[in-house]
């Protein structure tokens, strides 16, 4: 990944807050979230949409074969950094635990272009006693 941006948690909310309202996505506790903290400071990492490509796309290629319950997000996904059509995309983490969202957001800070909520399995890991993929 290339540089590192620094965005303040309010900014992000209303980016977000955008991006779900216009597109009935419930974002809405991520919001909130963000919101409870806005001069706080989330960090990003600039890539070429192109990379974020390549490892979204690998990643979907496995969840379709292994048939997991991600593969329907990981499609939305892939077709949102498809259609975005700028040279680069920062990619910030939002946390609450054990969830999290990834938020692929324009390097200004100004426009979430897709999201991908999911479970941090290692969270789940610590607190199951049982290492991530563990049966």
């Amino acid at each position: 990944m290339g540089e590192r941006v620094v965005f303040a948690a309010g900014r992000v909310a209303d980016a977000l807050a955008a991006y779900g309202g216009a597109r009935g996505v419930a974002v809405r506790p991520w919001v909130v979230s963000l919101r409870a903290g806005p001069d706080a400071s989330l960090t990003g990492h600039v890539a070429s949409t192109g990379h974020w490509l390549r490892v979204y796309r690998r990643r979907l290629r496995g969840a379709t074969r292994r048939r997991a319950a991600a593969a329907p997000q990981l499609e939305r996904l892939v077709g949102a950094l498809v259609a975005y059509r700028a040279a680069s995309l920062a990619l910030v983490i939002v946390r609450r635990p054990p969830l999290v969202c990834h938020l692929w957001v324009t390097p200004d800070g100004e426009r979430v272009v897709a999201h991908f909520e999911g479970v941090d399995r290692r969270l789940v890991g610590e607190a199951t006693g049982r290492s991530p993929g563990q049966d």
